[in-house]
């Protein structure tokens, strides 16, 4: 088994914790592990925008959307795992 020894949270959603566990050795060891809570990514609207341009005209007869960069505020709220496939599948 292992031991969880601290957990410190930080600002809104951050935390880190340790934990420790024996390690088989010559002579009487412990491993640490230090874990960071995972955190939400960037939407990096550079690599997004050329396939929301390449979907343009579609986005506004499929999807009623005139200007494509409104489609980011979407693509931000999606979670882990979710998805937001374009008309060409993208």
């Amino acid at each position: 088994g292992s031991w969880e020894l601290l957990t410190v949270a930080f600002g809104e959603s951050g935390s880190v914790t340790v934990r420790a566990a024996p390690v088989r050795h010559t002579v009487p060891t412990v491993g640490y592990v230090v874990e960071e809570a995972s955190k939400r990514g960037r939407l990096k609207p550079e690599a997004v925008l050329p396939l929301l341009q390449r979907n343009r005209q579609a986005l506004a007869d499929e999807w009623g959307v005139r200007d494509p960069r409104s489609v980011l505020k979407r693509v931000a709220a999606l979670g882990a795992e979710e998805e937001l496939v374009l008309p060409d599948g993208a």
